[in-house]
């Protein structure tokens, strides 16, 4: 989380300075943006042609630009999801590719290449908090309800939206029998959904679930 306050951080500050020449600019969000801009004027510079991209140039150029921040040590891990604002917005992405591309006029580019990592970089951070607090509600909820609770049970459950039986008990060093108990417990609770695919249980995380696909409401 707090490489994605930086981000933000250092993204406002160049928005907020940006065009004037004399202030120093943050390394590596302008640098990305520009390598994305060449994929599209010159794709034989950094990207394959769209006919030889899976899916065309853009979304090969957002993977290389969210691990060119990771290698220039502005994300820890390659987790900034920049294809959710572009799709927002993708009007206006589209009409600056072509301005790009037509005209070299590549400022506008930039800034809303650096206005994408800003949103999503917020998004992000708002994203790992909500996470953070379902979370802790899980882990008082279970603590006080069930004589099992364990920080290694807690991790497990978000450790991924959803999980199995067989996962969990190898994870947990615990038989199939115990688990499948601790999971029916918590599907009564309240903590676990519980979807039966083919022959066996899905056992889905509840709180983690809405969080991830912004279903969660307000206590």
């Amino acid at each position: 989380m707090l490489a994605l306050t930086c981000i933000a951080k250092h993204v406002s500050i160049y928005r907020s300075d940006y065009p004037s020449p004399d202030r120093a600019q943050p390394a590596g969000f302008p640098e990305a943006a520009g390598h994305h801009a060449e994929g599209w004027q010159r794709p034989d510079h950094l990207y394959p042609p769209p006919q030889d991209a899976y899916d065309g140039n853009g979304r090969t150029g957002r993977i290389i630009n969210v691990l060119y921040l990771v290698k220039e040590g502005l994300l820890d891990i390659p987790v900034l999801y920049l294809s959710r604002q572009i799709l927002r917005t993708k009007d206006r992405y589209y009409a600056l590719q072509q301005q790009t591309r037509e005209a070299d006029m590549r400022e506008d580019w930039v800034v809303y290449m650096l206005d994408a990592v800003a949103k999503t970089a917020e998004q992000g951070i708002g994203t790992v908090i909500a996470v953070r607090s379902a979370l802790l509600d899980v882990k008082h909820h279970v603590r006080k309800e069930h004589k099992f609770y364990s920080r290694d049970l807690i991790k497990s459950l978000f450790s991924h939206p959803y999980t199995t039986v067989q996962y969990f008990a190898s994870q947990l060093h615990v038989s199939r029998r115990t688990a499948t108990k601790y999971f029916d417990a918590l599907a009564v609770s309240g903590v676990l959904d519980t979807h039966r695919m083919g022959r066996a249980n899905v056992y889905v995380n509840v709180r983690l679930v809405a969080v991830l696909t912004g279903t969660e409401r307000d206590p």
